[in-house]
């Protein structure tokens, strides 16, 4: 029979959105069978049983039927998470299966078994190579491992890599941070299971870091937009990995007390079933931060002197002080300049070179080019986040030396 018909409970909707067809259309012919022999059911007695007795059939009739064949499975996935090797290799099977059903026109190259190669290789034509490393420790993995990757990166000849913790964090490292180290991006990923979601969503920022070109300075690097979304992948992150937790731990519970399963089953269900579409709306929501990194606006509309002049006045007796000094400096410089709120990038040689913030105080924050070559001024210089180094602008003779001096 050939039905047509309308859908108008949000709840319901939302929960069919996160299916692909094929699940869509045997949720609904078993959500249509269990809801007609409810009703019929009903029509003949209303002692309760109308209602429980056919789910309890169906359950009954399809446990029978998948009860052997999930037990052998479960016995051999408990005898593969024993043995940290067979955990290993089947962390980076999942990965990989997961990258290559992902992006099927990549050519994915499984390289565990090869020295100083990572444990996949990608080539593709608009990126060239990519490499991964993935870990499936029970501890956090050191610093030593990263510093492997980085040769082996240096050995492979790629510009880009992937540092995949499954099971565990990155010491110094938060769930998601990239790094650029002599020219090459690096992107963290940690604690995100064996089911390949670390691949995708450190594969996802990578390649939105390389449209915005973080490797080749297009932008000022650590600018607080970007900051903000990468903590906010991080925050989102942690929830979903509690969401997963949760959501693994209602389907244990509901395997490990089958037997009196049938009195709750509504309720566990619908339960794991919130958790479950929780977790994809939020793995939703951190893809769309991603994008937002690559959809960005880089181009930077100038700011005339005179349009700096007038921003000045807008500002108290102490920081005009500061900043009509700052002007002479840039005029001298030849550098240009662009505000946003209170945020100033200064331009030199179309690139952005630094970025003046004004709060309670002026800071200055020079992005760090090379960091196998840091030198600065411990009394009135320091670095954050390993990748700036920040003035507070204060009007001393050494400070308007150093600042000059970076310009």
């Amino acid at each position: 029979m050939d039905l047509h018909f309308t859908i108008t409970n949000q709840e319901d909707i939302k929960y069919l959105n996160t299916l692909d067809e094929n699940e869509k259309e045997n949720i609904l012919q078993s959500a249509l069978s269990i809801g007609l022999k409810s009703i019929n059911m009903a029509q003949l007695h209303r002692d309760g049983l109308s209602y429980i007795t056919p789910i309890k059939d169906m359950i009954k009739e399809e446990n029978s039927i998948n009860s052997d064949n999930i037990k052998s499975i479960l016995d051999i996935l408990q005898d593969t998470l024993k043995n940290s090797t067979r955990k290993g290799r089947f962390g980076e099977s999942m990965a990989i299966t997961s990258l290559i059903k992902k992006y099927p026109s990549w050519k994915i190259e499984d390289t565990s078994g090869i020295s100083h190669s990572g444990d996949c290789q990608v080539f593709t034509t608009e990126y060239g190579k990519i490499l991964y490393e993935l870990k499936t420790y029970t501890t956090n993995v050191g610093n030593e491992e990263v510093i492997k990757f980085k040769r082996d990166m240096e050995e492979t000849n790629s510009n880009y890599g992937i540092f995949i913790s499954q099971t565990s964090g990155i010491v110094g490292k938060k769930m998601i941070e990239y790094e650029i180290d002599k020219g090459k991006i690096l992107v963290y990923v940690s604690n995100t299971g064996l089911n390949g979601l670390g691949m995708e969503i450190g594969t996802e920022i990578l390649i939105s870091l390389i449209n915005i070109g973080v490797d080749n300075k297009k932008f000022f690097l650590r600018d607080i937009e970007l900051e903000e979304q990468i903590q906010n992948i991080n925050d989102k992150l942690y929830d979903l990995s509690e969401c997963i937790s949760n959501f693994s731990k209602l389907k244990s519970l509901i395997v490990d007390i089958k037997h009196s399963i049938i009195n709750n089953i509504d309720i566990l269900y619908k339960n794991a079933y919130e958790y479950e579409i929780k977790a994809n709306y939020i793995l939703k929501d951190i893809m769309n931060n991603v994008h937002n990194i690559n959809d960005r606006d880089i181009i930077v509309e100038k700011t005339s002197f005179e349009d700096f002049d007038k921003f000045i006045l807008t500002l108290d007796n102490k920081k005009q002080i500061l900043l009509y000094k700052l002007k002479d400096i840039l005029v001298n410089k030849n550098t240009e300049i662009s505000i946003k709120d209170n945020s100033i990038l200064i331009i030199k040689d179309k690139i952005i070179i630094a970025n003046i913030l004004i709060k309670t105080k002026i800071e200055i924050h020079f992005d760090i080019l090379d960091k196998n070559n840091i030198s600065f001024n411990g009394n009135y210089e320091k670095i954050k986040s390993n990748n700036i180094i920040v003035i507070q602008l204060l009007d001393k003779d050494e400070i308007w030396k150093i600042i000059n001096n970076r310009l």
